[in-house]
């Protein structure tokens, strides 16, 4: 019951934030239902069918394209984070050094980008947040946080002037984050890139600027959304809407 519970919950979200385009999913429903039936334990599968047979020509329509939306989404793993910092470890630091030499005093930023979505019609973006200490309180206050701001647009050009970030900037960070391949940096307490989105979750780093004490390993090793590394370096894994708020794959 989990199994239909999960795509019925998933289901009713996408509704409402109207991420489910139905004309892009004409295609062979016994295909789709095969290949769905697959993902489920053979013991679901009667109790399954049972729920569908209840189902609308619409509510079939519209869980076939949410199928084919979860199966299409990006996945990543545990493993492949660690294999990527072992291996990469030199690009990881030059991006973060980078980052830090780019971004302005008192400021906090968080840039992402993401790949063309066919979905949502959109070209390359990025999101992007800013925020700004206040000189009175220490407070960080928020400047801006949009999404999905395509690369090419007007938008993005008035975002950057409330920073003091150019689009060379941008271009360049590109740069190192491919190299890194990685996909996001953040600049909190600790440098937060990340590596990959999985699902709704995400993979990410943490590198702090000097190796963690005994106090620090014990907070960011929580068995949950922090796993201790080795020496400046903390695993991350930051849960979406749906799943897993913590790393699902802790060995």
């Amino acid at each position: 019951m989990k199994y239909i519970i999960t795509i019925w919950i998933s289901l009713s979200f996408l509704q409402l934030v109207g991420q489910v385009d139905k004309t892009k999913h004409e295609v062979e429903k016994d295909t789709l239902l095969s290949k769905l039936l697959n993902d489920l334990p053979k013991e679901m599968h009667k109790e399954f069918m049972k729920e569908y047979n209840k189902m609308t020509t619409e509510e079939r329509t519209t869980m076939f394209a949410l199928f084919d939306l979860f199966t299409s989404m990006p996945t990543s793993s545990k493993k492949a984070l660690t294999q990527n910092i072992d291996t990469n470890y030199a690009n990881i630091i030059a991006l973060k050094t980078y980052f830090k030499n780019i971004v302005p005093a008192n400021y906090v930023i968080f840039i992402e980008f993401n790949p063309p979505d066919k979905m949502l019609k959109m070209d390359e973006s990025i999101d992007f947040w800013a925020f700004c200490k206040n000189k009175e309180t220490n407070d960080y206050v928020v400047i801006f946080q949009e999404s999905n701001i395509e690369l090419n647009s007007t938008k993005l050009d008035s975002l950057l002037h409330l920073t003091t970030l150019k689009r060379q900037d941008l271009r360049d960070l590109k740069m190192y984050l491919d190299k890194a391949n990685c996909i996001s940096v953040y600049n909190k307490d600790a440098i937060e890139i990340g590596y990959a989105r999985s699902g709704m979750g995400k993979y990410s780093y943490l590198i702090f600027d000097k190796s963690l004490t005994e106090e620090e390993k014990d907070k960011y090793n929580n068995g949950c959304e922090y796993i201790f590394y080795k020496d400046n370096i903390v695993l991350e894994y930051g849960g979406g809407a749906i799943g897993s708020q913590c790393f699902p794959d802790i060995e």
